[in-house]
């Protein structure tokens, strides 16, 4: 199931504001990290959340925090962090349900879908790529739970992403994942068959809710595939999962990355032990685990390429 991550707020410089129009004639706010001076160009790092009805931001005592401070920390002097505003969601609001749409506009119930919001990030990300200041060679997209998703959505449809990370990602869809929920006895799942046939038949009814999200969320939600998406990209890609996160977080990684090398793929790939969905170690708390995964990313992307996406294999080695 999708959820958001814990988010850990500190004050820290603020983000450039922008608008960007997309496709739909909606404005899309989005945020930059601003240009030092004297600093070279540097590429674009998108970081997507997960889930749910939630700012970038949140207004604590008249000071406003972001939710990126560690990898505004790490990714600093190597990349600038790009976030986007999920449209219908006021800036700063945090509805009291975590990584859900309860509490939150009609209009976030309305716009928020699959199509929708990848419209919307892919908007932002092409109008950040024209401001002073970018490097356009280099193009770094990390999404987390939901944001997985978006980030393997926005490779596949731009081939200047030139990385992808997706972390605490799912199976072949959501959809699949239920199902298997359904068979290990999943109390919520038993009438699973029903309420998918019920979203199919109300997919654009934002006042039906079923698991904290409105019907035209799981009607888009449900089917698109991690893996199918990026076996659809030309970037480098890497994804991590917690071994405590779901019912088979191991098969999660391993549908992934067997269709990206049966393709010649190559794909950083890591299970991490005793780690949750937010990457948190619950029997361990002197562990950081996600500023531990973030360094991960970072380092990743801070490699210089050396090697191309696909292995020179002959062709008859390839599906």
């Amino acid at each position: 199931m999708i959820l958001l991550a814990a988010l850990f707020f500190a004050q820290q410089p603020s983000l450039e504001p922008h608008t960007a129009k997309d496709l739909l004639g909606r404005n899309i706010h989005y945020y930059v990290e601003p240009q030092v001076s004297g600093q070279p160009p540097l590429p674009l790092a998108l970081f997507i959340l997960g889930s749910g009805a939630h700012s970038n931001f949140k207004i604590q005592n008249g000071i406003t925090l972001t939710a990126h401070r560690d990898f505004r920390d790490l990714i600093k002097g190597r990349a600038r962090l790009l976030v986007v505003e999920k449209p219908g969601v006021p800036f700063a609001s945090h509805p009291t349900a975590t990584g859900t749409a309860k509490g939150s506009t009609d209009e976030f119930r309305q716009q928020h879908t699959f199509p929708r919001w990848l419209e919307a990030l892919s908007a932002s990300l092409k109008s950040a790529r024209k401001l002073p200041g970018f490097d356009s060679r280099r193009t770094l997209v990390v999404g987390h739970s939901e944001g997985a998703l978006m980030a393997a959505a926005l490779a596949a449809r731009h081939s200047f992403v030139t990385n992808v990370a997706c972390l605490a990602m799912g199976g072949p869809n959501q959809l699949d994942d239920f199902f298997h929920e359904a068979r290990i006895g999943n109390p919520e799942m038993q009438s699973l068959k029903s309420r998918w046939q019920e979203i199919q038949r109300h997919p654009t009814d934002h006042n039906r809710m079923w698991l904290g999200h409105a019907y035209p969320y799981w009607a888009t939600f449900m089917t698109p595939s991690e893996g199918q998406l990026l076996s659809q990209t030309t970037a480098k890609v890497f994804i991590a999962k917690g071994s405590l996160d779901g019912t088979k977080p191991q098969q999660d990684l391993d549908y992934i990355e067997a269709k990206l090398l049966s393709q010649g793929r190559n794909i950083d790939s890591h299970l991490i032990e005793g780690a949750n969905h937010g990457f948190q170690h619950p029997n361990n708390s002197s562990i950081d685990g996600w500023r531990d995964i973030l360094s991960k990313v970072v380092d990743w992307f801070s490699i210089k390429p050396s090697e191309p996406n696909r292995h020179s294999l002959p062709a008859s080695h390839l599906p």
